[in-house]
C-alpha cells in the first residue's frame, strides 16, 4: 500500500496515537504501535540514554526517536492499540491484495482467497467476510456521491 494512502487511517485513531502521529508521522507511528501498542512508552528525558532510547531508535529509527524525545521528553505514554485502524488497514490491504491476484494470475477470488489468506493471517471465513463488507462500504460510498450531484 502506497504510504501516502495511509493518511486516510487517521480517522480511525485514538486521540494518544494522533498526538504521537503528528510528532513522528503515521508511518512510524504504526511500527510503534504494531510494536508496543497497549503498552506504557517511556520517553527518556535526554537523548543519549543508552538503554533507554535503544527500544524506540529500533523500531522508528534515530531522527523519529529523536522527535519523540524532544516532544513528549520524560513523559509516560500509554500507546493504544489501535485494534480498529490496525484491522481496517489490513483489511483494506487484503481487499487490494485479492483484487491484484484475480486480475495479475487470471484466478478466481476463491484461488486468491486460497492463497492470500495465510499471508494475511485470516481465516477463509474471514476473508468472505472482510470482501462482503468491503462491496458494501463501495455502495454506500456510491450512495453518498451520487447523493452530491
Amino acid at each position: 500500500m502506497d504510504y501516502d494512502q495511509l493518511a486516510d487511517y487517521e480517522a480511525y485513531l485514538p486521540e494518544t496515537a494522533k498526538n504521537i502521529l503528528d510528532v513522528i508521522g503515521i508511518v512510524d507511528t504504526i511500527k510503534l504501535v504494531r510494536k508496543y501498542g497497549g503498552n506504557p512508552l517511556l520517553i527518556p528525558k535526554v537523548r543519549h540514554c543508552g538503554n533507554a532510547i535503544s527500544y524506540l531508535v529500533d523500531v522508528i529509527g534515530e531522527a523519529s526517536a529523536f522527535k519523540l524525545i524532544e516532544h513528549f521528553r520524560g513523559e509516560r505514554l500509554y500507546l493504544p492499540r489501535c485494534d480498529y485502524a490496525l484491522r481496517k488497514l489490513r483489511n483494506d490491504q487484503f481487499v487490494q491484495a485479492v483484487n491484484d491476484y484475480v486480475i495479475e494470475h487470471k484466478a478466481s477470488q476463491d484461488q486468491a482467497l486460497f492463497a492470500l489468506c495465510p499471508q494475511f493471517g485470516i481465516t477463509y471465513r474471514s476473508a468472505f467476510y472482510i470482501m462482503k463488507n468491503n462491496k458494501v462500504e463501495k455502495k454506500l460510498a456510491q450512495v453518498v456521491q451520487d447523493r452530491l450531484f
